[in-house]
């Protein structure tokens, strides 16, 4: 991404800014910003991290790893709510039941983050 991420100013007006899973926004350190990258999110191009990089281990211990978004794969950029839960070409209804109940327990766990920042 070839831009300024726009919390920027916001920190810098003085606010508290924490920012989970901006799409293709990798790591940047900032003084000001909490900084949570491909925690939960649906594509993986950076890897989970966050600057301060203890952040990261913070957010794991007060709500745990995310069920789908850090997941891991033999490919470095994947989508992981692609992979989870499907074991051919296609999911049955048996994994699509598996995989609703993982995304509403990281929506969960979203809202637990949130509150917690």
């Amino acid at each position: 991404m070839q831009a300024d991420p726009f919390w920027e100013p916001i920190a810098a007006a003085g606010h508290r800014v924490a920012v989970i899973d901006a799409p293709f926004f990798p790591a940047q350190p900032s003084s000001s910003v909490d900084h949570v990258v491909e925690w939960g999110y649906h594509d993986r191009y950076f890897g989970t991290s966050s600057p301060p990089p203890d952040l990261i281990d913070d957010v794991i211990r007060r709500v745990g790893s995310h069920p789908i978004g850090m997941v891991d794969h033999e490919y470095q950029r994947f989508a992981p709510c692609d992979w989870v839960h499907r074991d051919g070409e296609q999911r049955d209804l048996d994994q699509i039941t598996r995989l609703i109940a993982d995304l509403r327990r990281g929506l969960e766990m979203r809202l637990e983050l949130t509150a917690a920042m």
